[in-house]
């Protein structure tokens, strides 16, 4: 893959998460996924609240692309995308 096509994957996908972002804290966090999400918005009694699970779940994809991407062949583009979605938690 040319340079310029991965940082351009890499950067997009960064913007594009920030759309991602904000439509699964408004459809489904405070959706289905209130279950988890509520806590972040009680005083908190520890070190950790469930909301935190999010984390781990939105790096799932990433790892699996960055995974895919250097070590199983996939097309490489998957793991600047991958990239992109673990630069843009990084970010967060």
């Amino acid at each position: 893959m040319h340079p310029v096509s991965a940082i351009l994957l890499f950067i997009g996908t960064i913007l594009a998460m920030e759309v991602f972002a904000y439509a699964a804290h408004r459809w489904v966090m405070h959706g289905p996924g209130w279950f988890l999400h509520a806590s972040h918005h009680r005083a908190r009694t520890g070190n950790w609240e469930l909301n935190d699970l999010y984390a781990v779940i939105f790096a799932v994809p990433s790892i699996a692309l960055l995974y895919g991407g250097v070590q199983l062949g996939w097309w490489p583009g998957f793991t600047w995308i991958g990239a992109g979605i673990a630069g843009y938690g990084a970010i967060y």
